[in-house]
Protein backbone atom coordinates (compact mmCIF):
# COMPACT_ATOMS: atom_id res chain seq x y z
CA UNK A 1 0.00 0.00 0.00
CA UNK A 2 1.20 3.36 -0.90
CA UNK A 3 -0.17 7.00 -0.76
CA UNK A 4 1.59 10.27 -1.44
CA UNK A 5 0.63 11.67 1.82
CA UNK A 6 1.62 15.52 0.76
CA UNK A 7 -0.62 15.63 -1.68
CA UNK A 8 -3.90 14.37 0.26
CA UNK A 9 -3.01 16.87 2.50
CA UNK A 10 -2.74 19.61 -0.24
CA UNK A 11 -6.64 18.71 -1.71
CA UNK A 12 -9.50 19.24 -1.09
CA UNK A 13 -10.20 15.65 1.00
CA UNK A 14 -7.22 16.88 3.03
CA UNK A 15 -8.77 19.15 5.18
CA UNK A 16 -10.42 16.58 7.14
CA UNK A 17 -7.63 14.80 7.78
CA UNK A 18 -5.64 18.28 8.75
CA UNK A 19 -8.37 18.60 11.17
CA UNK A 20 -7.29 14.91 12.91
CA UNK A 21 -3.96 15.98 13.05
CA UNK A 22 -4.50 19.32 14.54
CA UNK A 23 -7.47 17.65 17.45
CA UNK A 24 -6.09 19.07 20.44
CA UNK A 25 -6.19 15.24 22.03
CA UNK A 26 -3.46 14.44 19.85
CA UNK A 27 -1.24 17.35 21.46
CA UNK A 28 -2.37 15.96 24.49
CA UNK A 29 -0.40 12.63 24.10
CA UNK A 30 3.01 12.21 24.90
CA UNK A 31 4.90 11.29 21.65
CA UNK A 32 1.64 11.65 19.38
CA UNK A 33 2.25 15.69 19.10
CA UNK A 34 5.47 14.79 17.53
CA UNK A 35 4.06 12.19 15.11
CA UNK A 36 1.36 14.83 14.27
CA UNK A 37 3.71 17.71 13.81
CA UNK A 38 6.27 14.84 11.59
CA UNK A 39 2.77 14.06 9.40
CA UNK A 40 1.57 17.60 8.97
CA UNK A 41 5.34 19.35 8.59
CA UNK A 42 7.99 16.25 6.75
CA UNK A 43 6.08 13.23 5.37
CA UNK A 44 5.61 13.45 1.42
CA UNK A 45 4.85 9.60 0.84
CA UNK A 46 4.36 6.16 2.67
CA UNK A 47 4.58 2.79 1.95
CA UNK A 48 3.78 -0.36 3.78
CA UNK A 49 4.17 -3.98 2.65
CA UNK A 50 3.27 -6.90 4.66
CA UNK A 51 2.73 -10.59 4.18
CA UNK A 52 1.01 -13.58 5.78
CA UNK A 53 3.38 -16.11 7.01
CA UNK A 54 2.65 -19.83 5.64
CA UNK A 55 2.11 -20.60 9.48
CA UNK A 56 0.70 -17.82 11.90
CA UNK A 57 1.50 -18.00 15.50
CA UNK A 58 -1.24 -16.90 17.66
CA UNK A 59 -0.86 -13.67 18.79
CA UNK A 60 1.74 -12.19 16.79
CA UNK A 61 0.99 -9.90 13.77
CA UNK A 62 2.11 -9.98 10.32
CA UNK A 63 5.68 -8.54 9.51
CA UNK A 64 5.65 -5.43 8.19
CA UNK A 65 7.94 -2.79 6.70
CA UNK A 66 6.80 1.06 6.37
CA UNK A 67 9.43 3.30 3.79
CA UNK A 68 8.64 6.94 4.82
CA UNK A 69 9.59 9.58 2.54
CA UNK A 70 9.90 13.18 3.47
CA UNK A 71 12.51 15.23 5.42
CA UNK A 72 13.85 14.61 8.94
CA UNK A 73 16.24 15.56 11.57
CA UNK A 74 18.59 13.00 12.58
CA UNK A 75 18.52 14.36 15.63
CA UNK A 76 14.70 14.31 16.36
CA UNK A 77 14.72 10.63 14.90
CA UNK A 78 16.82 9.39 17.06
CA UNK A 79 15.21 11.04 20.20
CA UNK A 80 12.71 8.31 19.43
CA UNK A 81 14.82 5.54 19.59
CA UNK A 82 16.30 3.84 22.92
CA UNK A 83 19.58 1.34 23.28
CA UNK A 84 22.58 1.52 20.85
CA UNK A 85 20.89 -1.17 18.73
CA UNK A 86 22.94 -2.73 16.07
CA UNK A 87 25.03 -1.30 12.57
CA UNK A 88 24.00 -3.19 9.44
CA UNK A 89 24.99 -2.66 6.37
CA UNK A 90 26.66 0.74 7.53
CA UNK A 91 23.04 2.13 8.80
CA UNK A 92 22.07 1.96 12.22
CA UNK A 93 18.87 0.43 13.14
CA UNK A 94 17.29 0.73 16.63
CA UNK A 95 13.79 0.30 18.79
CA UNK A 96 11.40 2.81 18.38
CA UNK A 97 10.75 4.01 22.13
CA UNK A 98 7.78 3.04 24.09
CA UNK A 99 7.06 -0.04 21.03
CA UNK A 100 4.85 -2.75 22.25
CA UNK A 101 6.91 -4.74 19.85
CA UNK A 102 10.59 -6.04 21.03
CA UNK A 103 11.41 -6.71 17.36
CA UNK A 104 10.23 -3.52 16.14
CA UNK A 105 13.43 -1.09 14.67
CA UNK A 106 13.70 2.29 12.83
CA UNK A 107 16.38 2.93 10.47
CA UNK A 108 17.63 6.17 8.81
CA UNK A 109 18.89 5.64 5.52
CA UNK A 110 19.13 9.28 4.63
CA UNK A 111 18.17 12.67 5.53
CA UNK A 112 14.76 11.87 2.82
CA UNK A 113 13.97 8.10 4.35
CA UNK A 114 12.96 6.44 7.21
CA UNK A 115 12.46 2.53 7.77
CA UNK A 116 10.13 1.28 10.43
CA UNK A 117 8.94 -2.45 10.79
CA UNK A 118 9.86 -5.92 11.75
CA UNK A 119 13.19 -6.33 12.76
CA UNK A 120 13.63 -9.27 10.38
CA UNK A 121 11.77 -7.10 7.29
CA UNK A 122 13.92 -3.97 7.95
CA UNK A 123 17.45 -6.04 7.61
CA UNK A 124 15.91 -7.90 4.82
CA UNK A 125 15.17 -4.33 3.05
CA UNK A 126 18.71 -3.14 3.68
CA UNK A 127 20.12 -6.01 1.48
CA UNK A 128 17.93 -5.42 -1.56
CA UNK A 129 19.28 -1.70 -1.39
CA UNK A 130 22.80 -3.09 -1.22
CA UNK A 131 22.23 -5.76 -3.48
CA UNK A 132 19.12 -5.11 -6.02
CA UNK A 133 17.50 -8.34 -7.20
CA UNK A 134 18.05 -8.67 -11.35
CA UNK A 135 14.94 -10.83 -11.45
CA UNK A 136 11.62 -10.04 -12.86
CA UNK A 137 8.97 -9.03 -10.45
CA UNK A 138 5.71 -10.99 -9.29
CA UNK A 139 2.59 -9.84 -10.94
CA UNK A 140 1.24 -8.36 -7.84
CA UNK A 141 4.61 -6.14 -7.19
CA UNK A 142 4.20 -4.88 -10.83
CA UNK A 143 0.61 -4.34 -10.56
CA UNK A 144 1.70 -2.12 -7.35
CA UNK A 145 4.55 -0.43 -10.00
CA UNK A 146 1.40 0.56 -12.42
CA UNK A 147 -0.66 1.96 -9.43
CA UNK A 148 2.17 4.16 -8.30
CA UNK A 149 2.41 5.65 -11.47
CA UNK A 150 -0.99 6.70 -11.93
CA UNK A 151 -2.75 7.75 -8.47
CA UNK A 152 -1.73 9.33 -5.40
CA UNK A 153 -3.29 6.29 -3.10
CA UNK A 154 -2.92 2.45 -4.03
CA UNK A 155 -3.14 -0.76 -2.81
CA UNK A 156 -2.66 -4.12 -3.82
CA UNK A 157 -2.86 -7.63 -2.12
CA UNK A 158 -3.19 -11.49 -2.79
CA UNK A 159 -6.15 -13.10 -0.47
CA UNK A 160 -4.94 -15.50 1.97
CA UNK A 161 -4.22 -19.14 0.55
CA UNK A 162 -7.08 -20.44 2.76
CA UNK A 163 -9.17 -17.55 1.65
CA UNK A 164 -12.19 -15.80 3.75
CA UNK A 165 -11.87 -16.67 7.28
CA UNK A 166 -14.14 -19.48 8.04
CA UNK A 167 -17.49 -19.01 9.89
CA UNK A 168 -18.23 -15.38 8.49
CA UNK A 169 -21.58 -15.48 7.21
CA UNK A 170 -23.58 -12.60 4.72
CA UNK A 171 -23.47 -12.14 1.05
CA UNK A 172 -19.72 -9.96 1.79
CA UNK A 173 -18.32 -13.23 3.18
CA UNK A 174 -19.76 -15.22 0.06
CA UNK A 175 -18.73 -12.78 -2.33
CA UNK A 176 -15.16 -12.26 -0.71
CA UNK A 177 -14.46 -16.19 -0.52
CA UNK A 178 -14.23 -15.61 -4.58
CA UNK A 179 -11.31 -13.22 -4.36
CA UNK A 180 -7.84 -14.23 -5.48
CA UNK A 181 -6.41 -10.89 -5.50
CA UNK A 182 -7.50 -6.82 -4.74
CA UNK A 183 -5.94 -3.85 -6.17
CA UNK A 184 -7.28 -0.23 -6.15
CA UNK A 185 -6.09 2.82 -6.98
CA UNK A 186 -7.29 6.82 -5.57
CA UNK A 187 -5.79 10.39 -7.14
CA UNK A 188 -7.26 13.34 -5.35
CA UNK A 189 -5.75 16.15 -7.79
CA UNK A 190 -9.19 17.23 -9.66
CA UNK A 191 -12.08 16.00 -6.94
CA UNK A 192 -11.24 11.97 -6.38
CA UNK A 193 -10.95 9.34 -9.03
CA UNK A 194 -11.23 5.53 -7.98
CA UNK A 195 -10.36 2.47 -9.43
CA UNK A 196 -10.64 -0.80 -8.25
CA UNK A 197 -10.16 -4.30 -9.29
CA UNK A 198 -10.90 -7.77 -7.82
CA UNK A 199 -9.38 -11.18 -9.64
CA UNK A 200 -12.04 -14.07 -8.77
CA UNK A 201 -10.19 -17.38 -8.48
CA UNK A 202 -11.83 -19.17 -11.76
CA UNK A 203 -14.21 -18.00 -14.95
CA UNK A 204 -16.93 -19.05 -13.20
CA UNK A 205 -15.96 -17.27 -9.60
CA UNK A 206 -15.61 -14.18 -11.61
CA UNK A 207 -19.31 -14.17 -13.43
CA UNK A 208 -20.29 -15.21 -10.11
CA UNK A 209 -18.36 -11.93 -8.16
CA UNK A 210 -19.65 -9.56 -10.65
CA UNK A 211 -23.30 -10.65 -10.08
CA UNK A 212 -22.38 -10.18 -6.08
CA UNK A 213 -20.75 -6.82 -6.27
CA UNK A 214 -23.51 -5.46 -8.65
CA UNK A 215 -26.25 -6.52 -5.78
CA UNK A 216 -24.00 -5.54 -3.16
CA UNK A 217 -24.47 -2.34 -4.59
CA UNK A 218 -27.58 -1.97 -5.13
CA UNK A 219 -29.13 -3.34 -1.93
CA UNK A 220 -26.51 -0.10 -0.26
CA UNK A 221 -28.22 2.78 -2.25
CA UNK A 222 -31.22 1.46 -1.14
CA UNK A 223 -30.49 0.93 2.29
CA UNK A 224 -32.70 2.40 5.03
CA UNK A 225 -31.54 5.52 6.92
CA UNK A 226 -28.41 5.83 4.09
CA UNK A 227 -27.51 9.32 3.13
CA UNK A 228 -28.57 11.01 -0.11
CA UNK A 229 -24.81 11.72 -0.23
CA UNK A 230 -24.09 8.29 0.05
CA UNK A 231 -27.00 6.80 -2.07
CA UNK A 232 -25.76 9.21 -5.10
CA UNK A 233 -22.26 7.79 -4.67
CA UNK A 234 -23.25 4.53 -4.49
CA UNK A 235 -25.61 4.93 -7.90
CA UNK A 236 -22.30 6.55 -9.51
CA UNK A 237 -20.13 3.24 -9.80
CA UNK A 238 -19.50 1.63 -12.33
CA UNK A 239 -19.30 -2.29 -12.44
CA UNK A 240 -17.93 -4.21 -15.16
CA UNK A 241 -17.32 -7.65 -15.43
CA UNK A 242 -13.78 -8.90 -16.62
CA UNK A 243 -12.37 -12.00 -18.31
CA UNK A 244 -10.84 -12.76 -14.65
CA UNK A 245 -13.13 -10.61 -12.10
CA UNK A 246 -14.74 -7.43 -11.72
CA UNK A 247 -13.64 -4.07 -12.09
CA UNK A 248 -15.15 -1.20 -9.99
CA UNK A 249 -14.54 2.56 -10.93
CA UNK A 250 -16.05 5.77 -9.56
CA UNK A 251 -15.39 9.43 -9.99
CA UNK A 252 -16.37 12.61 -8.24
CA UNK A 253 -15.89 16.34 -8.69
CA UNK A 254 -14.57 18.69 -6.68
CA UNK A 255 -18.10 20.30 -5.32
CA UNK A 256 -19.63 16.41 -4.67
CA UNK A 257 -16.35 15.67 -2.11
CA UNK A 258 -16.63 19.28 -0.85
CA UNK A 259 -20.48 18.35 0.08
CA UNK A 260 -19.23 14.80 1.63
CA UNK A 261 -17.22 16.76 3.87
CA UNK A 262 -19.37 19.01 4.73
CA UNK A 263 -21.68 16.06 5.86
CA UNK A 264 -19.01 14.56 7.24
CA UNK A 265 -17.43 17.41 9.77
CA UNK A 266 -21.60 18.19 10.58
CA UNK A 267 -22.06 18.03 14.15
CA UNK A 268 -24.40 15.03 14.32
CA UNK A 269 -27.89 16.34 16.00
CA UNK A 270 -30.47 14.53 17.46
CA UNK A 271 -33.80 15.53 16.80
CA UNK A 272 -36.15 15.28 20.22
CA UNK A 273 -39.75 14.47 19.30
CA UNK A 274 -42.05 16.57 21.34
CA UNK A 275 -43.98 15.16 24.67
CA UNK A 276 -47.58 14.10 24.32
CA UNK A 277 -50.14 16.60 25.64
CA UNK A 278 -51.39 15.33 29.30
CA UNK A 279 -54.66 13.77 28.96
CA UNK A 280 -57.87 16.44 29.37
CA UNK A 281 -60.10 15.38 32.26
CA UNK A 282 -59.69 13.37 35.36
CA UNK A 283 -57.57 9.69 34.51
CA UNK A 284 -59.01 6.70 34.75
CA UNK A 285 -57.90 2.96 36.04
CA UNK A 286 -59.88 0.22 33.96
CA UNK A 287 -58.86 -2.95 35.26
CA UNK A 288 -59.92 -6.06 33.40
CA UNK A 289 -60.81 -9.56 34.09
CA UNK A 290 -63.59 -9.22 37.10
CA UNK A 291 -66.36 -11.70 37.10
CA UNK A 292 -68.17 -8.73 36.45
CA UNK A 293 -66.67 -7.42 33.88
CA UNK A 294 -64.24 -4.07 33.69
CA UNK A 295 -64.06 -2.07 36.09
CA UNK A 296 -62.90 1.47 36.38
CA UNK A 297 -61.94 3.63 39.00
CA UNK A 298 -60.82 7.22 39.42
CA UNK A 299 -57.04 8.29 39.39
CA UNK A 300 -57.24 11.52 40.47
CA UNK A 301 -56.90 14.44 38.87
CA UNK A 302 -53.70 15.16 36.30
CA UNK A 303 -50.78 16.92 37.72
Amino acid sequence: MGIEWRKLLDSASGSLVQKQLDHPALAAIPGLSVLGKLLREDVDSLILASRTPAVKQPGRQSPMLVVVKGRFDPRAVRSWLRGKGEIYRNVEVLAPAGSQSPTARMALLDPSTLLFGDRREVLAALDRRAVPSKGRAGPLAQRATELAARYDFWMAANAPTTGFPAGAQGPEAQMLSQVRSFDMGMSFSSGVDIEASLQARSPEAARELATAVQSLIAMSSLEKGASPEAAEILRKMQVKETASGVSIALSLTEAEVARSLERAQAPTTVKSQPAPPPPQGPRKIRIIGMEGGPVEIPAGSPD
